[in-house]
């Protein structure tokens, strides 16, 4: 044997369960820590320094970064830096390294065993289910709120929109990812698991995140079944109904929030600086007439983009989601490219109503804003 290879494979393997970790501490670490400050810190140690160090020991996985997708990625990367040149006020980069960081570590899990990405998805968003039932438990039967109270947490969860943002795409992944269980834990475990997502959504009394969702299980469904999924979108809609007739409070609750005024007042402040933007992570102000107090941003993940990179941002940002439905497209007969659609379609739509960044650290955007570009990474890793 080869001793050279030996003790590559022998280093290769230790990066994977380290790495391996990491990724499903990225996944379920919100739920499970005390703070966002644990959930960083161990993002870092057990995901981002090693696919850094691995670099130095595979330099060739260097090459992955000419792929279509990363190229976008570092080409939006480096318009958001160079929007500093002209920000007015603080301004702080090294969120874009952190997500480089992240990028990177996803194509080193993906170059040293892409099956067991996908694997560690499935079985930790099975266990993400669980996690939600034990947060709705201590919510409301541990520290006895009121069943008419949105409901947050478990964990570092502390915002109730973005928290059904998290729970949203979670509970795409496992639907799809279904068949990558074992026998045993396809049947009962897998629907208790789904309905403590489901479960979620609903007493977070989150219109956005709800609605999203069944638009793109919904087109999902349609684009699988065609016909056969007719009985099934009638159902939903039926649920939708009854849910609107028996909650009216909840469905109902707070009409538009103001949306449409405070997209008006955002796109005022585009056309301030409309091709370059303001600059990365500068603050603004949207000042409703309505309002006593102005907001911090659009409400509108992508007019909030485009205020800080302007259109030009806003295009690098359409060229990164091309290259991800490219991928979702070429891997469409597999689940996990099923996955990434249903999860895309829900993040798009999630975000028009929310969202702030994309720049940011570790939270419960990441799950729309970077989830499925985190995916389309590693569906389009290639071994030589």
């Amino acid at each position: 044997m080869n001793v050279k290879r030996f003790l590559g494979d022998q280093l290769d393997g230790k990066f994977l369960v380290i790495m391996s970790i990491g990724f499903a501490w990225y996944l379920l670490g919100l739920q499970l820590s005390s703070s966002s400050k644990v959930y960083h810190q161990l993002i870092q140690i057990l995901f981002w320094v090693p696919g850094f160090l691995y670099l130095f020991v595979n330099p060739q996985v260097l090459r992955l970064w000419l792929a279509r997708l990363p190229l976008f990625l570092l080409g939006f990367a480096a318009w958001s830096m160079l929007s500093v040149l002209w920000a007015q006020g603080d301004t702080r980069i090294k969120e874009v390294f952190y997500l480089l960081l992240a990028f990177n570590s996803i194509l080193v899990l993906a170059w040293l065993d892409q099956e067991r990405l996908w694997k560690i998805m499935a079985y930790a968003v099975l266990v993400g289910g669980g996690l939600a039932w034990y947060g709705i438990g201590i919510f409301f039967l541990v520290d006895g709120h009121d069943f008419s109270e949105r409901l947050i947490g478990p964990g570092a969860l502390e915002d109730t929109i973005i928290a059904s943002h998290y729970m949203g795409a979670l509970g795409i992944l496992l639907y799809c990812f279904r068949g990558r269980l074992r026998q045993a834990l396809q049947g009962w475990v897998w629907l208790l698991s789904l309905s403590g997502y489901c479960a979620y959504l609903l007493l977070s009394k989150s219109k956005g995140p709800i609605i999203s969702l069944l638009i793109a299980l919904l087109f999902l469904l349609v684009i699988i079944y065609r016909r056969r999924a007719l009985l099934l979108v009638a159902g939903i809609c039926a649920a939708l109904l009854a849910y609107a007739y028996f909650f009216p409070e909840y469905a109902l609750r707070g009409g538009m929030s103001y949306r449409p005024e405070v997209w008006d007042a955002a796109v005022e402040v585009l056309r301030q600086n409309p091709f370059a933007g303001i600059g990365l992570n500068v603050n603004y102000l949207i000042v409703i007439p309505s309002l006593e107090q102005p907001l911090h941003h659009a409400h509108n993940f992508f007019l909030h983009l485009a205020i800080q990179f302007g259109l030009i941002g806003l295009f690098g940002w359409g060229c990164v989601q091309y290259a991800v439905l490219l991928q979702a497209r070429q891997h469409f007969a597999a689940d996990k490219g099923r996955a990434l659609v249903a999860l895309s379609i829900f993040a798009f739509l999630a975000l028009l109503t929310d969202g702030e960044g994309p720049w940011v650290k570790p939270n419960e955007t990441w799950f729309t804003f970077w989830l499925p570009v985190f995916m389309a990474l590693g569906l389009g890793v290639k071994k030589p």
